[in-house]
């Protein structure tokens, strides 16, 4: 008689125990659903920076060019970025006229000069 108390207790502590895993089960695999679905609509509705690091060397992909001018003078603007592409015959900097000016004033004024000595 007393080994049946003892058997249904047993029976009854496994049925709780079988409960009590199913419950804990039941609530990791809600838990987890939760999470993924949480990162996915995260992923979909944040933009994130792409950022990468590394270490290297930038190689241009043909000869570089020296650029140099037949004309002197002070450069008033640059008007591209060191990489940038360029198309034949686009400005890449623009010289601050004054000196060009005033050398051309004297000019003419030599002219006007050598013309009324004639």
């Amino acid at each position: 008689m007393a080994k049946q108390p003892i058997e249904q207790s047993k029976r009854y502590g496994e049925l709780v125990e079988s409960q009590n895993t199913a419950r804990t089960l039941a609530l990791a695999t809600w838990s987890v659903a939760f999470c993924v679905i949480a990162f996915v609509t995260w992923s979909l509705v944040t933009q994130v920076d792409e950022i990468a690091k590394a270490k290297g060397a930038v190689i241009p992909e043909g000869e570089k060019q020296i650029l140099q001018s037949d004309i002197g003078g002070k450069l008033k603007r640059i008007l591209v970025k060191e990489g940038q592409l360029v198309e034949v015959g686009q400005p890449l900097v623009e010289f601050d006229a004054t000196f060009q000016q005033t050398a051309l004033e004297e000019l003419q004024s030599q002219q006007v000069t050598l013309q009324m000595s004639v």
